[in-house]
């Protein structure tokens, strides 16, 4: 992968952070896991979540098992918040 291409997925997960965030607020006994609440098509999207998910958590943003977002992933969703992204 390139730098450009792994700069993408940190930027990308970033801002998907501040919606698994928004949700786990909002709805805390509605997992997001494999199927995050990002797109508002109602069903798994093609668009491959999966890289996303993985690379929050060897970031230690979300659990080890992709269904909460982790006190470290908070701050990093509201440092983005702060950024305008």
């Amino acid at each position: 992968m390139t730098k450009a291409e792994q700069s993408f997925i940190d930027q990308y997960t970033r801002k998907l952070l501040i919606d698994w965030a928004h949700h786990q607020v909002t709805a805390p006994a509605e997992p997001f896991g494999t199927e995050p609440p990002i797109e508002k098509c109602g069903h798994h999207c093609s668009y491959g979540y999966d890289t996303y998910v993985e690379y929050a958590i060897t970031r230690g943003w979300v659990s080890k098992d992709g269904q909460r977002v982790l006190a470290k992933g908070f701050s990093t969703a509201t440092s983005a918040l702060k950024r305008g992204c």
